[in-house]
């Protein structure tokens, strides 16, 4: 009886160690598993952050940059009136031809086109000058006080022999 007190304990004592190796077991691959979740989680923190990072500096630039385009805007507001004005236009290519020594001979302005939000003038202009004169007023224009979109600049020799170059230029001028 004794013996058999004995193999019983010792019995109960084999199961308990299974069983208790079992558990450790099952607590370990639940540590295990919850603890590679836990990595796949800092993982994707990880790349949120990154992307906030650069989300943050994109932000900072583009408020360091807000005076640049606040003037930027305004000068556009300047250069698309809401009327059509061909007279300050007509004035304002005098005006630089003049600066840039070279003769505005024609502007014509051709039938309007309605845009989405804008109103586009087709215009032509013919210029006679320099060749550098050409190209210093077409900088002008490009950069000017109305925004004047160059289509085509077709350059031909004019008729006297004065070293001039004749410009026709196609473009338009643009309003609300």
């Amino acid at each position: 009886m004794n013996k058999e007190k004995r193999y019983s304990s010792h019995f109960i004592l084999m199961i308990l160690s299974v069983l208790m190796i079992i558990l450790l077991i099952v607590l370990s691959v639940i540590t295990s598993t919850r603890l590679s979740n836990v990595s796949k989680e800092l993982e994707k923190e990880k790349i949120n952050l990154s992307q906030n990072e650069v989300m943050l500096k994109e932000l900072r630039a583009l408020k360091n940059a807000k005076v640049g385009l606040e003037l930027l805007a305004s000068a556009m507001e300047k250069q698309i009136p809401d009327k059509p004005s061909e007279h300050v236009i007509i004035e304002i290519l005098r005006q630089i031809s003049q600066e840039n020594k070279a003769i505005l001979k024609k502007i014509k302005f051709n039938e309007r086109k309605i845009l989405d939000k804008l109103v586009e003038m087709p215009l032509e202009m013919e210029f006679n000058g320099r060749y550098s004169s050409i190209i210093s007023l077409l900088e002008k224009i490009r950069n000017g006080e109305r925004l004047i979109r160059i289509d085509s600049i077709k350059l031909s020799k004019s008729a006297q022999e004065d070293g001039f170059i004749v410009a026709q230029i196609t473009g338009s001028a643009f309003f609300k």
